[in-house]
């Protein structure tokens, strides 16, 4: 799905991102699935980034806003946690 946004932001991420896709390239041997699965996780991680910033520099407020206590959910693959993030996020 396009965004039709190309503003990620600024460049500071991509030096991690580049870092990122070497080591992928380079020493993940990733069979054709998992090429593909990483394929689709970069994709969805650069797309969240575009509407990130567009949310960023529509309400730059956001930024400023506090995060006193964050909250981390985390668990075993196929245990709920993904349910338990959208639930909390309603």
């Amino acid at each position: 799905m396009s965004t039709r946004l190309d503003d990620f932001g600024g460049d500071s991420w991509r030096t991690h991102f580049d870092v990122l896709l070497r080591a992928l390239a380079d020493e993940a041997r990733l069979h054709l699935l998992g090429r593909l699965v990483v394929r689709t996780e970069l994709l969805r991680t650069l797309r969240n980034r575009l509407l990130l910033a567009e949310r960023w520099r529509l309400q730059p407020e956001l930024l400023d806003a506090p995060v006193d206590a964050p909250v981390f959910i985390v668990g075993s693959p196929r245990s709920g946690t993904s349910i338990l993030h959208e639930l909390m996020a309603t």
